[in-house]
């Protein structure tokens, strides 16, 4: 392999020539570099790092005086806050809120799906007695799915409500927010 040594210097020269600031050029250097390093000869590990040297004893404090002098009286704390006030309480109330939306909006979904079976197994019947029976359970599944809508409307209703509280009383947009990337991403 008598090659080997011209390659290299080649590479080395026209790795360091141009000065070059692309992602490419900063790989070919760290390759030559990489190449032109010896093999490690030894790797550290946790045996071969000394122990600490053990800690010296603390000073004790001295002795309090036998009878400590009159401080005066504390201010009252305040009251502590409520759950709804701090950080904790707004996510979990608005967590609340969306949770029921999310969960009244899965109703819906299976409830829209119960219907257009129902709609299809109708359709489908030629037996009077059985179509009437399934025209009776998709109207009921009707009234359902127009409860569940309204309900969800309720839902988004309660959430604009949270924000709209949360507004009006300088709570942080953070402390409402879900607290995945979704909002950091799209927001």
């Amino acid at each position: 392999m008598p090659w080997t040594l011209p390659a290299v210097v080649v590479l080395i020269i026209a790795a360091f020539r141009g000065g070059g600031t692309s992602l490419a050029d900063v790989a070919l250097h760290e390759s030559v570099r990489r190449a032109l390093m010896p093999a490690s000869a030894h790797s550290l590990t946790m045996s071969d790092i000394p122990p600490a040297p053990p800690a010296e004893p603390r000073a004790e404090p001295p002795e309090p005086p036998a009878k400590a002098p009159e401080l005066p009286a504390k201010a009252p704390e305040p009251p502590a806050k409520s759950p709804e006030l701090d950080e904790a309480g707004w996510r979990k109330r608005m967590a609340a809120a969306r949770a029921a939306l999310e969960q009244d909006q899965v109703l819906a979904d299976a409830m829209q799906s119960h219907v257009n079976s129902l709609t299809n197994d109708s359709l489908n019947r030629d037996d009077p007695a059985q179509r009437a029976e399934l025209l009776k359970q998709r109207d009921r599944a009707l009234d359902e799915l127009e409860r569940l809508t309204k309900q969800i409307e309720k839902d988004k209703l309660a959430i604009t409500a949270v924000e709209d509280d949360a507004r009006k009383k300088g709570i942080p947009p953070g402390w409402i927010r879900d607290g995945g990337l979704g909002d950091w991403v799209t927001g």
